[in-house]
């Protein structure tokens, strides 16, 4: 072998321990990928492809790895396809190697991840290495510390009370809110550089240190009471509380502030009598005990010592307890409930001083002070209105048995007596009907033998009775149905037709024998009985319902009244006790409003028959216009009505008249005070109901909050305007009343628009 035979031989011999070499690398690289405990993916740069992941990958996506390389990484990034293929030219480019994307797993959920990402040429084509971590909970972190910072400024911005952000040490303010400029009459260049000193802020320089001191002891300060000067001069009351917080730049205070002005200045007042409250307070329609959890103190109001008897010195002298429930185990359970404070209500019979037994209902409230109010009311009325029920239960329950033995009666003289008999053939044909039947119909026998009888009966159950009666025919079962036929006067009649196959010794239907019964009367009476079952129900529903109504909504006065009395109790000044006389005005009235809201939701609900009438909406219009006038003159928006799509409707003026005045007041009362606030109303046909619509661009009502709430009594979500709460359970009453509902439709800040469909009624 010659030199360059061996040189050829020892260059190969090289090459092929290099591309072992090269093979082992490979071997070991790829090793290292699939194993590696960090989330990898090779990528193809061009379509995106997935090329290959490790196992980290494959347990990270919860996808089999064969259906995870079926992917383009489009599948696993949510953001849009371009926007995905984007930012991979910019790494294929080198113009970008670190990414923050939300990928999507196997089974939907999202997860944020850190992409790292690299460009690499593999077997001539171009590729992308991408290292993935998951930092969704860092994410998720940063975020809730982010919205809590931006929660924390806007409570800081909107709080309506003031707030300080002060240096402990020397006062220096680093911030406040809008609301303290608003107490103090101060602007941002008042303060901007100054000190809670500098600006002059406390009348008393020396209670910054009391508070200073206080805090370095405490930590904190609750409900510290020092006088602040006002930028006009005017001296504030004000309760301070403090918190410490440890900054970059030392210890920061965050002070908040109450103008308690108002009240200290109420305060002073409320030292008077308690003659006009005691006035209101034994005016109140109801039964009122005021009591303290161990019982042994009862007062209670002059309602109560006009339906029991028993007279303020009695319950003085003696044991009220002990009185009204002289039967041991009687006194125990009404104690146990009235020191429980249960919710809802509870049946209790009391004794009167004339010895006679007083059936009431009562519902318990605790006061701020601890104790306890019962309400009660005097339900024996209502009690007898139920026995009243009873006794018509009974009475149907009398007149269904003597109406089964009047069937009995019928059937039996059907069989001797020629009058609402009948027969077919085997096929159902008619071979005899009663000439009564045929007088009532005012057809012959010729016109209905056939199946011509069907034509009797009215529209709606021709088809219905024909089915039956075939089916009887075809299986040879006993026929029984109530229908109505059509008199030749044009009235119709309530029958109860029954029908046997009559068969022969082989047991073969040979014809059918039947009897029509006149049960018209009967199918009247129970109508008339169900009616006045129905009418007994709602009536004790409303009268329950008021106990509800009436122990949740005086609750708030009473306790009002009760505070202004004990404070009217330690005065001695005639002016004081006439300045607190006037504070009793607008608790008296509350009172009154309620009231009136109680008597006119019953009333409206009760009422049986009032007068129905065809009624023109622009009529009616004029007529709420005048009713509302005061509210409509302060009103600055514009109001529309369009009743053209439906100018009239059949219905109960009273009602149609209290739907409209409440929604129209509420929509003046929530409605924004702009220049461009507008309501409109109008009224249209809609699938067989007068649709009334009463729309505003107002507050808005939030109906995710608000749920099933909005429509029951008493319940307000606002305090821009007074009221009771009662306008919209009335409209949804009365609107239902008559078949008809109620839909809503607000967005909060936008407006509100209620749809009122009304089922007309038909004018007798």
């Amino acid at each position: 072998m010659n030199n360059a035979q061996e040189y050829i031989k020892k260059l190969e011999e090289e090459n092929r321990i290099l591309k072992e070499l090269e093979a082992s690398r490979k071997e070991v690289l790829w090793n290292l990928f699939d194993s590696h405990q960090a989330i990898m993916l090779l990528i193809h740069a061009s379509s995106g492809e997935i090329l290959d992941a490790n196992e980290a990958a494959v347990k990270f996506y919860k996808y089999p790895k064969e259906d995870l390389l079926k992917l383009k990484i489009e599948d696993i990034n949510v953001l849009p396809p371009n926007d995905v293929k984007k930012e991979r030219m910019k790494t294929l480019n080198k113009e970008k190697n670190y990414f923050l994307f939300p990928h999507r797993l196997a089974n939907g959920t999202i997860r944020q991840v850190e992409v790292y990402s690299s460009a690499y040429e593999l077997n001539k084509e171009p590729v992308i290495f991408s290292i993935i971590h998951d930092v969704t909970e860092r994410v998720e972190t940063e975020k809730e510390l982010k919205n809590n910072e931006e929660k924390f400024v806007s409570a800081f911005r909107s709080n309506p009370n003031s707030m300080i952000i002060s240096n402990l040490e020397d006062g220096k303010i680093h911030d406040v809110n809008d609301a303290f400029f608003e107490l103090t009459g101060m602007s941002r260049d008042d303060i901007t550089g100054q000190t809670t000193l500098s600006i002059d802020l406390y009348a008393n320089p020396a209670d910054r240190d009391k508070i200073i001191q206080i805090i370095k002891e405490r930590k904190s300060i609750r409900d510290f009471e020092i006088k602040f000067r006002h930028r006009s001069g005017k001296t504030l009351t004000v309760l301070i509380a403090g918190e410490t917080l440890d900054t970059s730049s030392g210890k920061t205070l965050i002070t908040t502030l109450l103008d308690i002005t108002k009240r200290v200045e109420l305060e002073k007042q409320l030292e008077r009598n308690n003659v006009l409250l005691q006035t209101i307070f034994d005016s109140v329609p109801a039964m009122i005990t005021i009591y303290n959890p161990d019982l042994q103190k009862i007062d209670v109001n002059n309602e109560f010592v006009k339906i029991t008897g028993w007279t303020h010195e009695d319950i003085q002298s003696y044991n009220l307890m002990e009185l009204v429930y002289p039967n041991p185990e009687h006194r125990k359970v009404a104690s146990e409930f009235m020191q429980s404070l249960l919710p809802g209500y509870k049946d209790f019979i009391m004794k009167g001083k004339d010895g006679s037994e007083i059936e009431t209902i009562w519902a318990n409230v605790k006061l701020e002070d601890g104790r306890h109010v019962g309400i009660g009311i005097d339900i024996r009325d209502r009690k007898k209105a139920q026995k009243e029920r009873e006794k018509l239960l009974e009475q149907l329950a009398r007149e269904k048995t003597a109406l089964a033995d009047s069937e009995k009666l019928y059937r039996t003289m059907g069989e001797a007596v020629d009058f609402g008999v009948w027969a077919t053939d085997s096929e159902g044909r008619a071979v005899y009907i009663s000439e009564s039947f045929c007088e009532l119909v005012g057809k012959s026998f010729e016109e209905i033998q056939e199946f011509g009888w069907i034509d009797t009966l009215i529209p709606e159950q021709r088809k219905e009775v024909l089915e039956l009666w075939t089916e009887s025919v075809t299986t040879g079962k006993r026929f029984e149905h109530e229908h109505e036929f059509i008199c030749k006067d044009g009235t119709t009649r309530t029958v109860l037709a029954i029908g046997n196959p009559v068969k022969n010794a082989k047991g073969k239907i040979i014809s059918w024998a039947g009897i029509n019964l006149d049960i018209t009367k009967r199918k009247k009476i129970e109508k008339e009985l169900e009616e006045k079952n129905a009418y007994l129900t709602r009536l004790n529903e409303i009268l329950e319902d008021f106990v509800k109504i009436a122990a949740h909504d005086l609750r708030s006065p009473i306790q009002n009244l009760m505070s202004i009395s004990n404070l009217i109790e330690q005065q001695n000044s005639i002016e004081d006790k006439v300045n607190l006389l006037r504070m009793l005005d607008p608790i008296a009235k509350r009172l009154q409003r309620t009231i009136e809201g109680l008597v006119e939701t019953v009333s409206l609900q009760i009422q049986q028959k009032l007068p129905v009438a065809n009624l023109h909406f622009q009529d009616l219009w004029e007529v709420i216009t005048e009713d509302l006038s005061k509210l409509i003159d302060s009103y600055n928006g514009r109001i529309k009505v369009d009743f053209k799509q439906a100018p009239d409707i059949c219905y109960i003026e009273a009602h149609l008249t209290s739907i409209l005045r409440n929604l129209v007041s509420n929509a003046i009362k929530y409605s924004a005070e702009s220049e461009n606030s507008a309501i409109k109303i109008s009224t249209k046909k809609e699938d067989g109901f007068i649709l009334v619509a009463v729309e505003d661009n107002g507050f808005g009502i939030n109906l995710e909050e608000v749920g099933d709430n909005l429509f029951k009594p008493f319940r307000r979500f606002t305090t821009v305007s007074e009221g009771l709460g009662m306008g919209l359970y009335i409209v949804k009453n009365i609107v239902e009343r008559s078949g008809g509902y109620v839909n809503v439709r607000s967005t909060p800040g936008k407006g509100t628009t209620f749809l009122c469909y009304l089922k007309e009624y038909q004018v007798e």
